[in-house]
């Protein structure tokens, strides 16, 4: 029995590599919301929308990271800068992060999470924060080989009406 090896590529997305990512938002709410016939097109504007009320692609606070696996976009993670006005400096949050359930469990999301890690480090910062549902049990084991340890366990979010 012979074991594929994938390549895993991942960087910092770029206006020329955009239209792929679009094409990626429509392929996750397509794996979130099978079935769902208007999931991919409103996926696509939400994510146009986005990037017209807030350049992610050109800030120096939020990146977007894509992998691709041979010539295909297949996961994203979405990164913050949160500094502190302490000797903490700061840290990368990992806001978002999802790879299409087809090529899960090959390394891509160890991949994102190392990168981002990366950018922390070449910052000068000491941490990579997230957040993950406890019950993400396959996230959770993830981010503990990863290295990450369990803090505060609630997020209070106040909603704007």
């Amino acid at each position: 029995m012979s074991v594929r090896r994938l390549t895993i590529e991942v960087s910092q997305l770029t206006p020329a590599r955009e239209p792929a990512f679009i094409e990626l938002v429509r392929k996750i709410e397509e794996d979130t919301r099978p079935g769902d016939s208007e999931a991919a097109d409103q996926a696509e504007q939400w994510a146009r929308d986005t990037r017209r009320s807030f350049d992610y692609l050109s800030s120096d606070s939020h990146w977007v990271l894509v992998a691709n696996s041979g010539r295909a976009l297949v996961a994203y993670a979405a990164l913050a800068r949160v500094p502190k006005l302490d000797p903490r400096r700061g840290y990368i949050l990992i806001d978002e992060l999802y790879v299409l359930s087809e090529h899960r469990r090959n390394g891509i999301a160890s991949s994102l999470v190392e990168s981002a890690a990366q950018l922390a480090g070449s910052l000068g910062y000491k941490a990579v924060r997230l957040l993950v549902e406890p019950e993400n049990e396959a996230a959770v084991a993830l981010y503990r080989r990863q290295g990450f340890e369990p803090r505060s366990p609630t997020l209070y979010e106040r909603p704007l009406v």
